[in-house]
């Protein structure tokens, strides 16, 4: 079962970064319709940061509580907390604040409502290009492959080796590939060819010198699939 499951792996981070990304860009463009309600009625006012307060600390940055005075309807209100995610203020900083005509406490700024939107934008359409390509690549290497399985020609290469792919990471791991070459007995040209990642371990059915499935397009032999089978699936172990 677990094996069966690793087939699934990459489509289902492609599903979870599509549907992730389609989530962000929808609260996205919710955070935009409220903020503009918010930017229609709020009134903008010359406030001062008096105060900032550290919250807590990440791994890649720290986050901060900032705290603003300014006088509304002849009014002071101090020492309010700002709904800003904004890294370049400071105490004693004079700027344009804008206020809540119906909740004077609640104060944001222009610049944090635009950050706000760009990092929405930024974070949910990384996601779904990322969960977008991994389906879509996902879709035509599995197309690629039934189309060489059904009109390619079929040889038996020779395994040379079994390494990890250090360019790709699933699930906080590195597949596998497959080297192996193939000789023309007529022609002595030898072909060298390599799998797509596994993400089992092929070297529980595999060793360099046993022969391997390979299917090649009879009019460019650039493009070839390497059958990597999971024997235990097929009854072999």
């Amino acid at each position: 079962m677990k094996r069966k499951m690793r087939k699934y792996v990459v489509v289902l981070l492609g599903v979870f970064f599509t549907l992730f990304g389609i989530a962000v860009i929808a609260l996205n463009f919710y955070r935009i319709q409220i903020n503009n309600e918010f930017m229609e009625k709020a009134v903008p006012v010359e406030g001062e940061i008096v105060d900032i307060s550290h919250t807590s600390s990440g791994t890649d940055s720290d986050t901060y509580d900032y705290y603003a005075s300014y006088e509304f309807n002849g009014k002071e209100y101090k020492h309010v907390k700002l709904s800003v995610g904004q890294t370049n203020l400071y105490v004693g900083r004079e700027m344009i604040l804008l206020i809540d005509p119906d909740n004077p406490v609640n104060v944001n700024t222009e610049e944090n409502i635009l950050l706000e939107r760009k990092i929405l934008f930024g974070i949910g359409g990384f996601a779904l290009v990322v969960g977008m390509g991994i389906l879509i690549s996902t879709f035509l290497r599995k197309l690629k492959h039934k189309k060489l399985l059904e009109n390619g020609k079929h040889i038996y290469a020779t395994v040379d080796s079994i390494e990890l792919d250090m360019q790709r990471t699933y699930m906080d791991r590195h597949p596998y590939v497959v080297n192996c070459s193939y000789e023309d007995i007529s022609t002595k040209e030898k072909y060298f060819f390599k799998s797509h990642p596994i993400t089992f371990n092929p070297n529980e059915f595999y060793r360099p010198g046993d022969k391997i499935d390979v299917y090649i397009d009879q009019y460019n032999k650039d493009k070839y699939y390497v059958e990597v089978r999971d024997k235990s699936e097929d009854g072999f172990m």
